[in-house]
């Protein structure tokens, strides 16, 4: 409630992850009936009913995203914060089960955003490369399965050189922002 009160009267781009109740589901999607592009994004599949049954009660048409849990694994202190056995976002199984579940209820044209998490202080730049060229093939699949991905949403993955030795140690990066910036932009798309 207090993002749409700030978003004001201007037509904010919002996106709602982690942790969503019935209640969230609703001021989310509450918001996007105000005019504004809020995106749900689904972690867990329980949230997925939830999400269809309030937008139907509400009349308003869901704009959605999924949490790929990617295989890729960074190294380091945090590695256990992403992976396939991360607690969060939905595996590829999981993937294609939301996109069958939207597809019956005649809503997969809501699927539009495509989120993942990298995992946290990522200290090497080609532990951040595998993982967008694997949201890459996500992305590719999806397609192929019919889903519009319009937006491409990279979480975690950012280290911080707290050394600043620009070494692969837990407290530092092999990298600086504009590497960084060029790996989730520009990515080897080639091997996709």
């Amino acid at each position: 409630m207090a993002v749409l009160a700030h978003a004001g009267m201007t037509r904010s781009v919002i996106v709602c992850n982690g942790y969503k109740d019935r209640e969230y589901i609703r001021l989310a999607l509450i918001g996007e009936k105000m005019g504004h592009k809020v995106y749900l994004v689904i972690e867990k599949m329980s949230e997925i009913a939830i999400v269809l049954d309030e937008a139907e009660r509400l009349n308003v048409i869901p704009r959605l995203g999924v949490r790929a849990r990617l295989a890729s694994q960074g190294s380091g202190k945090w590695q256990s914060s992403g992976g396939e056995k991360s607690k969060f976002g939905l595996a590829a199984t999981q993937v294609l089960q939301l996109v069958e579940t939207l597809r019956e209820a005649g809503r997969l044209d809501s699927l539009q955003l495509l989120h993942f998490h990298l995992g946290s202080q990522m200290a090497n730049i080609r532990d951040i490369a595998t993982g967008v060229r694997e949201s890459a093939r996500f992305y590719v699949e999806l397609h192929k399965l019919g889903v519009n991905i319009q937006c491409f949403d990279v979480g975690g993955g950012l280290g911080v050189d707290y050394e600043g030795t620009r070494s692969q140690s837990d407290c530092s990066v092999n990298y600086g922002l504009n590497e960084y910036a060029n790996n989730i932009i520009w990515g080897d798309w080639r091997r996709v």
